[in-house]
This record gives C-alpha cells, sequence and structure tokens, in this order.
C-alpha cells in the first residue's frame, strides 16, 4: 500500500509542479513579479505534498490577497505547526490563518498529563521548572511561572510533541529578575534582530510602552515577521504587537544586496554571547567562543547534549558567521547507568507524538546512545535522534538508523523541477545565479549565493525537496548584506 501511495502522490504532485514550473521563468530569483493568489495556494500544496514532517493528504489549502487559509485535518500537533511554518516560508504569503484540525492518538487525558509530566521532567531544559499541567478531552493547559519567555516557550515546545495532545494553552505567567525601561527594552530588541541571520530588519520600526511592544514597518516575508516578534520577547517585555508590520514580498527588490563589509570577529563573538544569554539552554553554561574570519569555535563544558546542539544552532543563527565548530563537551552532574538512558529513550519515543515506537531499537554504552531501524524518511530519522539527545543523562547519540528508500518514488527531472521550485518560493533564496542538477538522487547546486546563510538555505532546499544527496559547489561573495549601521 505505501508503495501504492507514493506513486499516486508523484502522479499528483507531477501535475501540480508542471503548473508551477511552467509559470517560472529562468530571471532572478528575487525579481518582483506578479504574485497571484492561484500561484501561491499551488506552491504551498506542493511543498506540503513533499514535506516529510506533513501528511498532508487531508490538508486544504486557500489564499486571498496573500492571506492564507489551511484547513483539514492531520494526526498530530506537530504536523499542524509544520504545516503553518511551510505556508509561512512561502514567498508571496502575507499571514497564515491554520485552522486544521488535530485528530491525535486516541487516549486518556491521565495518560496524557503523566507523559506531559514526564516529559518535562526528563529534559534537561525544562526539568527544575514548576510548570502545572491540567488536561480536559486533549486539550492542554500549562500554568505555573518562570523567568522568562524562552523558558515558557520551551514548556510549550515539550507538550506539543507529546502524543495524544490536540492543543496547548499555555497560561504559565513569567516573572522577570530585573525591571527594564522602555528604552533598554527597544535597544535590547534592536541588537538581536540586528544578529539574527533570518530577518533584515532595515525596515522595521519598534516602540514599547510600559513594556509593551509594538512592531511596525516591512519585512519580507510571513516568516520573517514572525521570527521578529519572537525576538521581541526581550527581558522584561509584557507583550509584542506585530500586527503592524507589512509583509511584502518584494520588500526588498529597491534594496538589492549591496557590498559591505563582512561583520568584524569581535561584533560577532559579542552577538552570539548575547543570544546565548537568552538561550536557557545554554546560558547557564558560559560556552567559551572564539571567531575567526566568520568561524565561530564553541568550546568548555555544558551539562547535557541538548544544550550543545542547541550552543550550535544559535551560533549558526547569527548573522556575519561563516561555520561553527562545537567542540563543546558533555558533562552530566549525576550520570545515570546505561540500561536507564535505555529506558528514559524509549519512554521518549514511546510518547512522541510523531513516531512509532515499535520501529527503533536503543543502546546505551558510557553515556551514548546508539539508534538502531528503518525510517521512512530524513524527518523521522532526524527526530528520532532528536528526543534521544534531548533525555536528561545522554552525552552523544550516533544515529545508526537507515533510510526506506522505497518509500518514495522519484526520479531525477522530477526531483530538479522540486528543487528549483523549493528555491524559488524561498523567500531567503534570491540569487540569481544558482543552478540545479540532478544525478540519481544527488542535487549538485553550482553558482554563486550572495552570503552564507542563503548558501546554507539553499542547501536545506534541496533536502527538503526530496535529495537523496546535495553536493554544494556554491561560490560565496565576499559581504554580508545583513550589515548595517541602525
Amino acid at each position: 500500500m505505501g508503495a501504492i501511495k507514493a506513486v499516486r502522490q508523484v502522479g499528483i504532485l507531477t501535475i501540480v509542479l508542471a503548473v508551477l514550473i511552467s509559470a517560472y521563468r529562468p530571471t532572478a530569483l528575487g525579481q518582483a513579479r506578479e504574485m497571484s493568489d492561484s500561484r501561491i495556494t499551488n506552491a504551498i500544496e506542493s511543498r506540503l505534498a513533499v514535506d516529510e514532517a506533513v501528511a498532508s493528504h487531508f490538508v486544504d489549502v486557500s489564499t486571498l490577497e496573500g492571506v492564507v487559509t489551511l484547513s483539514g485535518s492531520v494526526s498530530n500537533l506537530l504536523a499542524r505547526d509544520r504545516a503553518e511554518d511551510v505556508a509561512r516560508g512561502t514567498r508571496g504569503v502575507r499571514s497564515v490563518i491554520n485552522r486544521i484540525q488535530v485528530s491525535a492518538a486516541d487516549r486518556s487525558d491521565d495518560e496524557i498529563r503523566a507523559d506531559i509530566l514526564r516529559a518535562l521532567a526528563m529534559d534537561p531544559a525544562t526539568e527544575s521548572y514548576k510548570i502545572e499541567v491540567a488536561v480536559t478531552d486533549a486539550l492542554v493547559t500549562l500554568t505555573g511561572s518562570v523567568e522568562s519567555w524562552e523558558q515558557k516557550r520551551l514548556a510549550e515546545r515539550v507538550a506539543r510533541g507529546v502524543r495524544g495532545v490536540r492543543e496547548v494553552l499555555n497560561n504559565i505567567n513569567v516573572n522577570y529578575l530585573e525591571e527594564r525601561s522602555d528604552d533598554q527594552i527597544i535597544e535590547e530588541i534592536r541588537a538581536r534582530l540586528r544578529a539574527d541571520v533570518y530577518v533584515d530588519a532595515r525596515n522595521l520600526k519598534i516602540e514599547a510602552e510600559g513594556g509593551n511592544v509594538t512592531l511596525g514597518g516591512t519585512v519580507g516575508s510571513a516568516a520573517e515577521q514572525a521570527r521578529a516578534a519572537t525576538n521581541a520577547w526581550v527581558m522584561g517585555v509584557q507583550s509584542v504587537d506585530a500586527e503592524a508590520v507589512e509583509v511584502s514580498w518584494d520588500a526588498q527588490s529597491g534594496m538589492k544586496r549591496v557590498s559591505s563589509p563582512v561583520l568584524p570577529d569581535d561584533e560577532i563573538k559579542q552577538a552570539v554571547l548575547d543570544a546565548f544569554a537568552y538561550d536557557p539552554r545554554v546560558r547557564t553554561y558560559a560556552p567559551t567562543v572564539a571567531v575567526e574570519g566568520g568561524t565561530v569555535t564553541l568550546t568548555g563544558m555544558v551539562g547535557n547534549l541538548e544544550a550543545k546542539w542547541a550552543a550550535g544552532e544559535t551560533a549558526e543563527n547569527t548573522a556575519g558567521v561563516v561555520q561553527v565548530h562545537n567542540l563543546l563537551r558533555v558533562r552530566p552532574i549525576n550520570q545515570p547507568q546505561d540500561d536507564v538512558l535505555e529506558d528514559r529513550v524509549a519512554a521518549a519515543i514511546e510518547r512522541d507524538a510523531y513516531l512509532d515506537r515499535k520501529k527503533f531499537t536503543f543502546d546505551a554504552r558510557n553515556g551514548k546512545v546508539f539508534l538502531y531501524g528503518v525510517a521512512d524518511n530524513r524527518y523521522e530519522r532526524q527526530r528520532v535522534e532528536e528526543m534521544a539527545g534531548h533525555v536528561l543523562g545522554v552525552v552523544d547519540v550516533q544515529n545508526s538508523i537507515v533510510l526506506n528508500r522505497s518509500v518514495r518514488i522519484k526520479d531525477d527531472t522530477q526531483l530538479r523541477q522540486d528543487v528549483i521550485s523549493h528555491l524559488y518560493w524561498s523567500p531567503y533564496v534570491t540569487s540569481e545565479g544558482i543552478e540545479v542538477q540532478v544525478n540519481n538522487g544527488t542535487v549538485t547546486l553550482t553558482g554563486t549565493a550572495y552570503d552564507f546563510f542563503e548558501r546554507r538555505m539553499a542547501n536545506e532546499n534541496a533536502w527538503q525537496a526530496g535529495a537523496a544527496n546535495v553536493r554544494d559547489n556554491l561560490e560565496v561573495r565576499n559581504y554580508d548584506f545583513r550589515s548595517w549601521i541602525w
């Protein structure tokens, strides 16, 4: 049945993508062109159809004046969130209304509540939080208090990933350790926006009154708008309103990337350190940061693997960073026995909303967890690794899970069309110089990217389109367009 379904999906994709590719012109990816609602709808449906985290056969998409409405149903809350992320990350989308229903696994409220409490206790980032959990008809309500908005968001992330959860209402209070003036809040928001590689904030405006922040101005995508709002939650902020931020997909057409000096190493270092201070998974460990020629090297010790991964990701998402060498060592305060770790990892996979525990096996040796089994796609394989790495006491993970190559049937011509479509519809890839070649499932990208961030996004687009492997032959111009004086 899986093979038949895959063939049927490829047939549907061929028709959808034929429409998209026929509309595509081999001009600059960032060139201003008419962006009709029907083209946006087709693009989102196409991207959802090949997205490994969303079973999209019951998801419907409609677009009116750039506002996308998602409806239908999915089997878990993670898929619902991912569908919204895909829509927000599509060129031309101004905002997203998510009406997708979650037809989650039928579990009792007591089972769901117990699993959320265990998940919070076993995640090293949340195990010390004082959170209360109530569940009614699979609707989860979180209460309690934490010291930052990031901690509040982390607790919700853990709850949303538990099997059977249909929705999460986050009523956790944030009790800041210090009060901030509105001027301090505005200045810190500006610094965070400048440092975030996902946001080109030159046309953003910030106002604050009594800790209530209002953002205005213009950004290039709905994903950028959401990211800017996230960055605005600095210490002391009571609320964030980003409704006045206009999303214009061709906002940068009049300000093409122009030559600017590469960010100095000392500025990059300070930006990484500032980002660490806001990440509750990292800040208590104070990793050592060294920067040379835009390359960040992280050294020191952290108490868990999640902190190591988070530090690397945070550094990678900082403007001006070329690459990251993550040399952090994981040293838990209390290292559990290997059999205890195996049980913890198995339990984490068992309660996950997406994964099937029966497909995978685990082995722990001296704190390192080895993963085995067969995954249907890259997302599933990566999700198992992520869940294992978030377990308290795991020092390292070796992922030996193999992919079931018979699940998806896609020839090189179809794959090339998918990659071209992903590159075009990505709001983060605007280079006219990227060429795509495909040979036996391996995608080769050649040409020029404007910066290392665009190069990374182009690679991610190729993977998302279904590449078995990606060869990155892109050259990067010697400047970073996100370097500006604000």
